[in-house]
């Protein structure tokens, strides 16, 4: 009987050993991208699904970044929206939009509301992206903003990972999380997201290992996916063409600078087609993309734009909205 208690103990003390050895060997030579927004930054929402805590500074670290987030009273990263500025440009996105790793006042859109100002326009923009959101909450702050800002041009960034998507993220214990797993290991999970790269390499591992297998030799992504994330955008369309707002849809590249595998590259053609049918006006980024030294446009680890990739799209961001302003000065 002492034997077999030595034995378990020697066994659990090696796990525990070699899990320290696992966490420390990869915060050194491999770090991963942690879920590491500073508890309360985020809030639930009875129209989005949920948003940012208003008026608060919080930090958001992984191994690429630490920076600042600061919110405004709306509950979305930046500076206050302007009313009464003679031409408003609402922004719906994802952490893309967001500016997720860099600094206040060096997102795309920030960069974009800069160079309009310096020119004198009588303009503003009301970036409401935030990090995990897709059509769902996209569609209920559009319902919202469309009354409270009544934007001028609706601007939609779209990112592949909003395919399929059905139901938002939820705020738990002060955290963004998912809709699954049991709610009394919570606060548990949490910490391990925040704190732990062994445990963020293998979630990730077990969900790739979970990941439907396709029968075809190049994966596809579902029509039913597809045809989620269109119904999203052909709702927003309906929605600005009833107040008089001009609404463009952007495809945002892969990774931030890539064109995607064969299923994204399917799909954007399947996308594509339906958004010209349904007259949609449509960007495709993945046209623009840089064609060489793609990688000091990302993050190494987390592969969101730094401040080159937020700088380098944020000149067509201001194609986008030029437009729009030339349509109405005709």
């Amino acid at each position: 009987m002492k034997n077999k208690f030595f034995t378990l103990l020697a066994l659990l003390l090696s796990c525990v050993i070699s899990t320290f050895v696992a966490e420390f060997s990869l915060r050194f030579f491999l770090p991963q991208p942690l879920y590491s927004f500073e508890k309360g930054l985020f809030i639930s929402s009875p129209d989005y699904g949920y948003a940012l805590t208003p008026n608060v500074v919080k930090y958001h670290r992984q191994p690429d970044y630490n920076y600042l987030i600061k919110s405004n009273s709306e509950g979305f990263r930046g500076r206050e929206p302007d009313n009464k500025a003679d031409n408003r440009i609402l922004v719906l996105g994802d952490s893309y939009g967001m500016g997720q790793g860099v600094s206040e006042g060096k997102s795309m859109c920030d960069l974009t509301y800069q160079h309009f100002k310096a020119s004198g326009k009588s303009l503003d923009i009301f970036n409401t992206s935030i990090s995990g959101y897709a059509g769902i909450n996209e569609l209920g702050v559009l319902k919202r903003q469309l009354t409270y800002y009544n934007p001028h041009l609706v601007i939609l960034l779209f990112f592949w990972n909003d395919l399929g998507v059905t139901e938002s993220l939820r705020v738990q214990n002060g955290y963004l999380v998912v809709n699954f797993g049991n709610p009394q290991t919570a606060p548990l999970r949490e910490w391990l997201n925040n704190n732990s790269h062994f445990y963020a390499l293998m979630k990730r591992s077990w969900y790739a290992f979970k990941r439907p297998k396709t029968k075809t030799a190049i994966p596809v992504i579902p029509q039913s996916d597809i045809d989620v994330a269109l119904d999203y955008i052909f709702r927003m369309k309906k929605l600005c063409d009833q107040h008089n707002a001009a609404f463009v849809t952007v495809l945002l590249p892969e990774d931030g600078v890539y064109a995607g595998g064969p299923a994204i590259q399917a799909c954007r053609e399947k996308m594509i087609k339906e958004l010209k049918i349904n007259a949609v006006s449509y960007r495709d980024w993945t046209q623009v993309v840089p064609q060489e030294g793609r990688e000091q446009y990302i993050f190494r680890h987390d592969q969101h734009w730094n401040e080159q990739g937020n700088a380098y799209f944020s000149r067509y961001l201001i194609q986008v909205i030029d437009d729009l302003l030339k349509r109405r000065q005709r």
